[in-house]
């Protein structure tokens, strides 16, 4: 097996911001990124899901990140919600709708710029791992770190708690 080929294999991560920190997911687990829409609640439904939307005849709930990842939303600042957005991603056999706070980029990044994280705890249970961003040189970019989504642990409310 060729390890140089494993090593240097980029992948595409959709980063967005969450409050003021930046968070990234994996692009293979996005179907699409929508506007924010009209939000219809569901009475008595976990604090985590903010409500459903209809979208092209589908229901899809749509989860509270915010509240999930305890960060302040930027949607109070009506300036600010222009940039807001649903990120639809697919999870065990479904579609569920996360809110980002703003919309960055798609960026591809190399195996080597993930970093683990040193102990899994209560305060980064929603993280997978960090990504080292570089600049247009090549080098890292001084204190630049996306925070990537672990999906699984965000979207099976209750189970680990």
């Amino acid at each position: 097996m060729d390890t140089n080929t494993s090593e240097n294999k980029s992948v595409e991560i959709l980063v967005f911001y969450i409050g003021k920190t930046l968070y990234g997911l994996r692009m293979e687990r996005v179907e699409e990124i929508i506007g924010i829409q009209k939000i219809i609640p569901l009475p008595g439904s976990m604090d985590e899901i903010l409500g459903i939307i209809n979208l092209r005849n589908r229901i899809i709930p749509i989860v509270d990140s915010n509240f999930l990842l305890k960060e302040a939303s930027a949607s109070s600042l009506e300036e600010e919600e222009k940039n807001q957005g649903i990120v639809i991603v697919s999870f065990a056999g479904e579609r569920v709708g996360i809110i980002v706070d703003d919309m960055c980029d798609v960026l591809s990044v190399h195996s080597e710029q993930f970093v683990s994280l040193s102990k899994k705890n209560e305060k980064n249970r929603y993280l997978k791992n960090f990504v080292r961003t570089k600049n247009d040189s090549g080098e890292d970019a001084a204190n630049q770190l996306i925070s990537m989504l672990d999906l699984e642990e965000m979207l099976t409310f209750g189970e680990n708690v």
